[in-house]
């Protein structure tokens, strides 16, 4: 694998494309990369305005002000000064959860109702497999629930590199990736940069968690994990290993449930005053929507009457988890743990995979 050209003189950001994400992934992949105010892109089309390229804050905020009054006070309409200076030849950095793609900007920005490429953006369908189409006074619409898109602008990237994990990435650089805003500059950390992409290429993890994982993956005891009968026992012993006085694997159908509620596995720290609850599930797959489980774990803990602190993990088989997944568990206070996570827990915890599946 030939390791890429990258001018460290370019302009690095990092910016989050979960808003949208039914279309805005499917986007990227395709070489599109879009943010949202698709209102702003519609009121400038039908009163004459236009946000193109190399716009200043002071041009966005005149026809701003002229769309709401108090658009001088919405911190995140820096965000579109942002993505009208991106240039040709920057590098946008995509999170996907635990590892990024790299992109490098191909087309100057513009926004989506004056765009030359509608033909080519109508051709990507949904996570879903909808049919996008274009109206040319309001933007993209899903086909067939007449449902308009909020994207506002959008401009052409090409990939560099894909699907770098956390474990080719410097402490630093993690530590930069866990900020949830929707832009990041990242000039001030290119000396990262430069050693996550050579631990990258040179097939060499920063982190030696990778090899422990992936060994893990090979035993037979990892196979046992798609049993959810098996998976909340082991949830269970983990909590225990982890200093529980005492945890237990919850009824299936208790008395009184009134509502959604549920949780597989509860464990109660009676020094440290806190319980943790889990909802356990056997999901497989990428960038998966885990919904209904926070749904039923945050139910359960508003169900709960306790004195001591109540601590909701939703703990899944999946690879990834949905950036909507995310946004709502970090909304609601509610700790994702994937298979990668829980196999990382167990090995600190100092597992051999000799632990008994008995209640």
């Amino acid at each position: 694998m030939e390791y890429p050209q990258i001018d460290y003189n370019k302009k690095f950001t990092m910016q989050r494309i979960a808003y949208q994400s039914i279309i805005s992934y499917k986007l990227i992949e395709k070489g599109f990369l879009v943010y949202g105010w698709q209102c702003l892109s519609e009121f400038a089309k039908k009163n004459g305005y236009r946000i193109k390229h190399k716009s200043t804050i002071k041009e966005i905020e005149k026809i701003g002000t002229e769309y709401d009054k108090d658009f001088c006070k919405w911190r995140n309409r820096y965000n579109i000064e942002t993505f009208y200076n991106y240039d040709i030849g920057d590098y946008i950095l995509i999170p996907n959860y635990k590892s990024f793609g790299i992109y490098r900007i191909c087309g100057c920005p513009t926004d989506i109702l004056n765009c030359d490429y509608i033909e080519e953006l109508c051709q990507i369908k949904t996570i879903n497999d909808e049919t996008i189409r274009y109206d040319d006074k309001q933007g993209l619409i899903i086909d067939n629930k007449n449902e308009l898109l909020d994207i506002g602008m959008v401009c052409k990237v090409e990939p560099i590199m894909s699907q770098i994990s956390k474990d080719y990435m410097t402490a630093k650089l993690q530590s930069k990736f866990k900020y949830r805003g929707a832009f990041l500059n990242l000039n001030n950390s290119i000396e990262d940069l430069k050693k996550t992409f050579e631990s990258f290429y040179n097939n060499k993890p920063v982190s030696l968690y990778n090899g422990l994982i992936e060994n893990f993956k090979k035993t037979d005891f990892y196979n046992d994990l798609n049993d959810p009968e098996k998976l909340e026992i082991l949830v269970k012993n983990l909590l225990l290993k982890l200093g529980a006085d005492e945890a237990r694997v919850a009824d299936k159908n208790p008395s009184g449930k009134v509502g959604f509620e549920d949780c597989d596995v509860e464990a109660n720290f009676q020094n440290l005053g806190v319980m943790i609850i889990v909802q356990c599930k056997n999901h497989e797959g990428n960038r998966i929507d885990e919904d209904w489980a926070i749904k039923q774990i945050d139910e359960y803990r508003q169900s709960r009457e306790e004195e001591k602190i109540i601590i909701p993990w939703v703990v899944s088989m999946v690879k990834t988890f949905s950036e909507n997944t995310l946004e709502k568990a970090q909304n609601k206070g509610i700790k994702l743990i994937n298979q990668d996570d829980l196999i990382e827990m167990l090995i600190n915890t100092g597992f051999t995979g000799e632990m008994e599946y008995n209640k």
